[in-house]
């Protein structure tokens, strides 16, 4: 039951961000251990598969319930790709209810396996305000739009995500439906990689160019449930 899980708050979980998600290194904040050296060694060989080919890469994950998180080059832009397509799409459900009802064929085909055309269609007929209002309240620094995509940080993405997720796993109809679609989407990197540690559900929205490869989700792990984003170039 998503409603009985002990999250903290929006806003205490964007002062956690705002003191401690900043900067270029490799840090870990608000946790009351270390992370194991096995973990660490993971950590650095994945990165170390980014720069044999030449790629940058950031990420930022916070723990819903503590607080407690792990960062790495969270100061760096990437161009969003289509990861702005699940932030944008749950904001606008959220303050614009109706425009589900009235574009669920579009919002099906942006989320599930990123049309281009349908996101646009209703993107256009309403604007940026949804997306800036979950800006606003995220605190969100280093976004600039490029049309209807965007450039930002992966530390941005965890942001909009973060203030994202009171709404995504509410009571609503509407939540209920993203949260099913957002689950069983096409493309979900995350979602094969946590998988076999058995965190499950996983609500993703990816994105991906000649150029970039990025991800923002919602991982529900058992009594921890937590949020990921990661950018990179390829």
């Amino acid at each position: 039951n998503h409603a009985t899980l002990g999250r903290a708050s929006i806003s205490d979980l964007i002062e956690v961000l705002d003191e401690y998600a900043t900067g270029d290194g490799l840090k870990t904040f608000k946790s009351p251990k270390s992370l194991s050296g096995d973990t660490v060694d993971a950590i650095w060989d994945a990165l170390y598969g980014f720069w044999d080919i030449g790629a940058s890469v950031g990420f930022t994950l916070i723990d819903l319930t503590t607080g407690a998180g792990i960062t790495y080059n969270s100061d760096t832009v990437y161009y969003s790709a289509c990861s702005i397509k699940g932030p944008y799409s749950m904001a606008l459900s959220q303050y614009v209810p109706s425009a589900l009802d009235e574009w669920r064929g579009s919002f099906w085909h942006a989320l599930d396996y990123s049309n281009n055309e349908t996101y646009q269609a209703y993107f256009y007929n309403y604007g940026r305000w949804p997306l800036e209002e979950y800006n606003s309240i995220g605190h969100v620094e280093n976004f600039s739009w490029n049309g209807w995509t965007a450039s930002y940080t992966a530390e941005d993405l965890c942001r909009m995500w973060v203030v994202s997720q009171d709404y995504l796993l509410g009571g609503t109809d509407n939540a209920a439906w993203l949260r099913e679609t957002l689950e069983q989407n096409s493309a979900g990197m995350t979602r094969m990689s946590v998988s076999k540690y058995g965190a499950s559900p996983v609500y993703a929205k990816s994105g991906w160019t000649d150029n970039a490869r990025t991800e923002g989700c919602l991982v529900m792990d058992g009594d921890h449930p937590y949020v990921c984003a990661i950018m990179s170039t390829t």
